[in-house]
């Protein structure tokens, strides 16, 4: 199936319209809905198409969209909050000065973006599903809804029947796509869909146990936002978690987009973000393996206890999400070596920017990467001249 760039693209803006729209009348529901997706995918997406990455896998296209998107407003966000700072305005961070700033990058995005590519056709892969994958398909789409259900029955009546039903469903499940991988000829899509429900309902069953934020760090995490937020206003040094801002500007910009109260913000939004990782893993692996066993190791990162105790820490969710995909794209090759590039020093940034101890593990890691990789190639070339 083909399709020209320019209609995907003026869906975009006819999309980033509408959304405004429901910001500016406070629609309920859809101003949440359509500003958190929109917003969160958007940006990232009108940047794959400017470096011509217009036919990837539609599980990468997504998650690149989403972390590219997410750089966009961290770093939009802080040209925001300086430059109108330094123009005289109190409160650059207002939802009026905030939100319509947003546009003008995203337009500005758009406009190169289209004037690049509108000529380019994209060719659309049709997925067909056998009748039982539908099924598997479907299913997962009701974890996170038994998710909610079990943590707030737990809360308000101290009962865990549900969380544990759900445990055992998500464990039936998993245990079926990997009995009936073959025989069922199960897609990779039902695969990458199961891990990103399974792992969302984990995180939900954990951070929607109680009405509000609860853990250890995510109080002070807390505090920094609603200070950013009062102030309408960043400062990097008033408390010592104010650099990261993954828990200062993120969420005081979807604030301003979503309406959505701060502490659902933590609880919710977040959580839907960081569930990405094991997704991720999932097509990290399915280079060098199956479908099933990629799906195993994502299902193996998501079940031990510290991936559900990260809601505690919302700072971490963030950098292990740009962590992560800086993994993954350091291993794509069907990205361009321009976007690899780019992307890669991108997400490296932004994990920097979003928690300072995980970017020492990230900067070791990228340490010994290059001290094994000249190593390699000392040892190619002594072997080399050997055999001469």
């Amino acid at each position: 199936m083909e399709i020209q760039t320019k209609k995907i693209l003026n869906w975009t803006l006819i999309l980033l319209a509408l959304t405004n729209l429901f910001i500016l009348f406070n629609i309920p529901v859809l101003q949440q809905v359509f500003g958190f997706i929109v917003f969160s995918i958007i940006p990232g997406l009108l940047i794959l198409f400017w470096f011509k990455q217009e036919n990837p896998d539609f599980w990468k296209f997504l998650v690149y969209s989403t972390g590219l998107s997410i750089s966009f407003l961290m770093l939009g966000g802080i040209l925001i909050n300086q430059l109108l700072h330094s123009l005289g305005i109190p409160n650059p961070l207002a939802p009026v000065y905030l939100v319509a700033c947003l546009d003008l990058l995203i337009l500005g995005i758009w406009k190169i973006t289209y004037d690049k590519n509108k000529d380019n056709i994209i060719f659309l892969q049709k997925h067909g599903f056998p009748s039982k994958s539908k099924v598997l398909f479907a299913i997962p789409f009701l974890f996170p809804i038994l998710a909610i259900l079990g943590a707030r029955h737990l809360d308000s009546a101290g009962q865990s029947i549900i969380p544990m039903l759900l445990i055992t469903v998500m464990s039936i499940y998993a245990l079926a796509l990997a009995v009936f991988y073959r025989r069922w000829n199960i897609s990779k899509n039902v695969f990458a869909l199961a891990i990103f429900m399974i792992a969302l309902s984990l995180l939900f069953m954990v951070s929607l146990r109680s009405g509000h934020i609860f853990g250890c760090d995510v109080h002070g995490e807390y505090f920094v936002y609603q200070l950013t937020k009062d102030n309408l206003h960043w400062e990097p040094n008033v408390y010592s978690y104010n650099p990261c801002l993954s828990i200062t500007l993120l969420p005081v910009v979807y604030n301003s987009i979503t309406g959505i109260a701060g502490e659902q913000i933590f609880t919710i939004l977040f959580q839907v973000l960081f569930a990405l990782c094991p997704l991720i893993i999932f097509l990290m692996m399915r280079r060098y393996t199956s479908s099933l066993y990629a799906f195993l190791s994502a299902l193996f990162f998501s079940s031990i206890e510290i991936f559900s105790l990260f809601v505690t820490i919302a700072r971490n969710e963030i950098a292990l999400l740009f962590f992560v995909l800086s993994l993954l794209v350091f291993f794509d090759n069907a990205l361009t070596k321009a976007s690899k590039k780019t992307f890669f020093i991108i997400f490296g940034i932004m994990l920097i920017l979003s928690h300072y101890t995980v970017s020492y593990i990230y900067v070791g890691l990228l340490i010994s990467m290059i001290i094994a990789n000249l190593v390699s190639e000392k040892i190619t070339k002594y072997r080399s001249s050997a055999l001469i």
